[in-house]
C-alpha cells in the first residue's frame, strides 16, 4: 500500500482523495497546508489522521508520496523538493509551466528512483482507449474539434475585484492552464505535436486569459481548440475522418462517444466507469510506484502538453 499526503486544500484534493476509494494501491493519510489549521480541518473533515502545517514536516515522515494539487506557480518547487526527499510524486495539472522544467523535474526523478506523473484524469480513462482503437475506421482524419467553455464560480469574485487564484498571472492561472490543457494533453495523446500554431485569448481585466481557440495544423489534418472559464457552452468534441466521425459528450468526464460512418452503420457507447476518472490516474499511479516501471510514455505526454500550451501562448501574443 503506498501512502500519500495530498499539498493543498483546494476541491480538487477533496475530490483525489476521494476517487483513491477505486484505486486499491493507494492511500491518503494526510494533508499539508501552509494554514495549519486549514489541513487540520481538512483532515478531519475527510478522515486523514495526519495534517502538517510546512512543506519541510511532510517531507520529513515516513510517507511515501505526495500529490501536489497547489497553485500552479509553485508546483515546480515543491516537486523538486518532494523528489529530493525520495517521494514519489503526483502532481496535479497543469504540471508546472514549461516543458524545460518538466525536462528538469522528470531527469531529477528519474535520478532519485522515484516515480513522478501528472493527475491527467482523460489520459487514463477507458474512452480514450477506446478512441484510439476506433480512429483507424474513420478513415484519412481532416479535422478535429475539442471545446470546453464552463463559466467559473470564482469569476464573479474576480469581476468583484478579489483575486482567485484560478485567474491570477501570478499564480499560474487562466482558463487555458486550468481546462485547455485537457484539450491539449488529449490533442497530443491521440495525434503528436502539429506542425502550426495559431492563437487568440480573451484577458480578464488585470488577469489571465478568461477564453481563447487555437488553430493546430497537422499533415493533412487541422484540430481546433476552444476554451472559456467566463462563459458556458460546449463541453464536447469530434473527431472528423473522411469515413466516419467520433463524436465525444464532454471532453473531461468522457462519458459517452458515437460514431457515425459514411455509410450509415453508427455506434453510441456509454462504457461503465468509476464514478470518477481521477481514480484512472491513481491506479496508473499506484501501479508505476508498485512495479517500479517506467514513466516515460506518460511524461512525454505531459511535456508534449507543455510544450504545446507555451505555443499557443507564444501564437495568442502576436
Amino acid at each position: 500500500m503506498i501512502t500519500i499526503t495530498a499539498i493543498g486544500t483546494s476541491f480538487i484534493t477533496s475530490r483525489t482523495i476521494a476517487a483513491a476509494a477505486g484505486a486499491p494501491d493507494v492511500r491518503f493519510v494526510g494533508v499539508q497546508s501552509r494554514d495549519a489549521d486549514r489541513a487540520a480541518a481538512l483532515a478531519s473533515e475527510l478522515g486523514l489522521e495526519r495534517s502538517f502545517g510546512d512543506l519541510g514536516s511532510l517531507l520529513d515522515s515516513d510517507v511515501d508520496a505526495v500529490y501536489v494539487a497547489s497553485p500552479n506557480a509553485v508546483h515546480g518547487g515543491q516537486v523538486r523538493a518532494a523528489i529530493a526527499a525520495g517521494k514519489h510524486v503526483l502532481c496535479e495539472k497543469p504540471a508546472v509551466t514549461t516543458a524545460a522544467e518538466w525536462d528538469e523535474l522528470c531527469a531529477a526523478a528519474s535520478e532519485a528512483g522515484v516515480v513522478l506523473l501528472e493527475n491527467m484524469r482523460t489520459a487514463y480513462d477507458p474512452v480514450m482507449a477506446r478512441i484510439l482503437e476506433l480512429l483507424p475506421s474513420l478513415g484519412t482524419l481532416r479535422r478535429v474539434s475539442f471545446s470546453l467553455s464552463q463559466r467559473s464560480a470564482r469569476y464573479d469574485d474576480w469581476l468583484a475585484g478579489r483575486r482567485p487564484n484560478v485567474f491570477d498571472p501570478a499564480l499560474g492561472g487562466g482558463g487555458l492552464a486550468d481546462i485547455g490543457v485537457y484539450l491539449t494533453h488529449s490533442l497530443v495523446r491521440l495525434f503528436g505535436t502539429p506542425s502550426r500554431v495559431s492563437a487568440s485569448f480573451i484577458k480578464v481585466p488585470d488577469g489571465a486569459d478568461g477564453a481563447g481557440a487555437a488553430l493546430m495544423t497537422y499533415d493533412g489534418m487541422l484540430a481546433e481548440l476552444a476554451w472559456s472559464k467566463i462563459t458556458a457552452g460546449r463541453l464536447g468534441g469530434s473527431i472528423e475522418g473522411e469515413q466516419g466521425t467520433i463524436t465525444l459528450d464532454h471532453m473531461t468526464e468522457l462519458g459517452s462517444l458515437s460514431v457515425d460512418y459514411l455509410d450509415g452503420r453508427r455506434i453510441e457507447e456509454r462504457p461503465g466507469k468509476e464514478p470518477d476518472n481521477i481514480t484512472y490516474a491513481l491506479r496508473r499511479f499506484g501501479e508505476l510506484v508498485g512495479s517500479g516501471g517506467s514513466a516515460a510514455t506518460d511524461q512525454a505526454w505531459t511535456r508534449a502538453s507543455l510544450a504545446l500550451i507555451e505555443s499557443i501562448r507564444d501564437a495568442a501574443s502576436l
